[in-house]
């Protein structure tokens, strides 16, 4: 049976982070209405394409993940969750025990650290978190960012860090058992031990896994206008005027492993960390290449060495399904693309060296009918990669910490290593 993943792309949020260079953005309730609508006739349209038409695969297809992201998804009204859950039961074998995430922002649901809200609001959140658990949400990944409510204030981030703790505490009472938390460090201004307090915080709270990533200040994004002249700066080797200097961020990043191994959270993935047997299903499959169909504005498919993108634009995509004259499916995607041999290796290395357990030279040559010595091992040979990469057993390659330190260098080396 093929195994799948299924991506769902909810792009609408209060207002913009000043960080975020997602695809979101704020809406009213009837384009979010509107937006479920093109959702669930598009699942209809890809089951059809992807299963009964046998488009490319075998149509005997087993969905073993579901990841709903955004945007905020826990922004919808719970019937739209419903809603989506329903089409996805609908249209595609999902398995029982399928992990089904959902990220979720703690500012949407209202509660502080003595869950003291209003009665309005109580009745709106315990109607939301039910409805997600009946829905057959199995998996929370909320977006915390900083435990330090000054960090989160010039973030953009619409929730305090006691009204996190508030909701966190309270979807574990309401049966939650696999919940992730999303990190973010070396914010402007922040100092080593604002970002210790930050792990320490959340671990003490025991969520499954946390996620943990550097700030990328991207173009387009308010903190890049603010921000962008200290980054250049540090690419120059200067000293930055108020982004943690690369002292400081290497220090973060070593502190982060440390930090969470003593907590007994394991590191699968460069910016992933997991109590046993709670690895993200979903996400592996990314990382591994695994088959996988992304439904929404800007979603990603993976299908049989293929891959899809969604049209990105909001007005393009509201109707493309609903109205009277049917467009063809072309008017969906954005790109396309047909993954030769080449691109097939180098997503296999660059992806699989991100997850701790590395890459099986027996898996590549398999999966490639070429032998990986002659493709790839002058690269494991270099002198520029000594102490960066290592053969942790017999066929199997992996980052050495010192490696993970300057992974993209590594990985870079992946992308341009074969002729």
């Amino acid at each position: 049976m093929n195994k799948v993943g299924l991506y769902i792309h909810i792009p609408f949020c209060v207002r913009k982070c000043n960080y975020c260079d997602f695809l979101s953005m704020p809406a009213t309730d009837d384009i979010k209405k509107a937006y479920v609508e093109e959702l669930i006739e598009e699942i209809k349209y890809k089951a059809m394409v992807f299963q009964e038409l046998d488009f490319g695969g075998d149509s005997d297809i087993s969905v073993d993940s579901v990841y709903i992201g955004g945007g905020t998804p826990s922004i919808l009204p719970v019937g739209e969750i419903e809603r989506i859950m329903k089409a996805l039961r609908r249209e595609f074998y999902v398995e029982d025990d399928a992990e089904v995430s959902m990220e979720v922002n703690p500012g949407t649901l209202g509660a502080g650290p003595d869950y003291s809200v209003n009665k309005q609001d109580i009745s709106y959140r315990d109607e939301k978190v039910s409805g997600w658990r009946d829905a057959g949400i199995n998996r929370l990944s909320i977006g915390l960012q900083s435990a330090d409510n000054t960090e989160l204030q010039a973030l953009g981030r619409i929730h305090t860090f006691e009204e996190f703790e508030g909701n966190y505490r309270y979807l574990r009472e309401a049966g939650f058992g696999n919940i992730s938390v999303d990190l973010i460090s070396s914010l402007p201004g922040q100092k080593l031990d604002s970002w210790e307090q930050t792990l320490k915080k959340v671990t003490e709270l025991k969520p499954n896994h946390i996620s943990a990533y550097g700030l990328i200040i991207e173009e387009g994004t308010p903190f890049y206008e603010k921000y962008h002249e200290d980054d250049e700066a540090r690419a120059k080797g200067e000293t930055p005027a108020f982004l943690p200097d690369e002292e400081t961020e290497n220090a973060m990043y070593e502190l982060t492993g440390d930090f969470l191994a003593g907590r007994g959270y394991e590191r699968y993935e460069i910016s992933n960390y997991a109590l046993p047997g709670y690895e993200c299903r979903h996400n592996i499959r990314y990382w591994k290449r695994g088959n996988y169909l992304g439904f929404g504005i800007g979603a990603a498919s993976l299908w049989n060495n293929k891959r899809y993108r969604n049209i990105t634009g909001l007005d393009d995509y509201l109707g493309l399904f609903t109205k009277e004259e049917y467009m063809h499916y072309k008017n969906l995607y954005e790109e396309t693309t047909d993954l030769d041999k080449k691109a097939q290796m180098e997503e296999f290395m660059f992806l699989g060296l991100r997850m701790m357990q590395g890459i099986s030279v027996a898996e590549f040559d398999k999966a490639f009918d070429c032998a990986f010595e002659e493709t790839y091992g002058h690269i494991f040979r270099d002198e520029d990669m000594k102490g960066l990469l290592e053969e942790y057993e017999a066929g199997r390659w992996r980052l050495t910490p010192r490696g993970v330190n300057v992974s993209n260098y590594v990985l870079a080396k992946m992308l341009i290593s074969v002729d």
